[in-house]
């Protein structure tokens, strides 16, 4: 996960798709999960929810945009070889997080 702030996380993915000669949109990433989840899911509540947005947009701004089977092959996406600097996602989630205090 991205530990710093969002705006740090937009300035680094630009300069990122600039180095790379990828266009970007604004929001990109997120339109294209809500488009995806939503097809996937076929549920504007759970979508919301994950997108921090309210059902009545989901459903107004993502319903009929993409297929299941779209979806399915969009949330497959993934690098096809990994670099030496890539912590695989279930190294990751066993690493120790400091205690909470209630």
């Amino acid at each position: 996960m991205w530990d710093s702030h969002e705006i740090t996380f937009q300035r680094c993915f630009s300069e990122l798709c600039e180095k790379a000669d990828v266009s970007r949109k604004p929001n990109g990433l997120r339109h294209a999960f809500c488009t995806y989840h939503f097809a996937l899911h076929a549920n504007e509540n759970l979508t919301a929810a994950q997108a921090g947005n309210s059902p009545a947009m989901i459903h107004a701004h993502y319903k009929g945009l993409a297929t299941k089977a779209e979806a399915v092959k969009w949330f497959k996406v993934k690098p096809s070889k990994s670099g030496k600097n890539v912590i695989p996602l279930p190294a990751a989630s066993r690493k120790q997080r400091p205690a909470t205090t209630s």
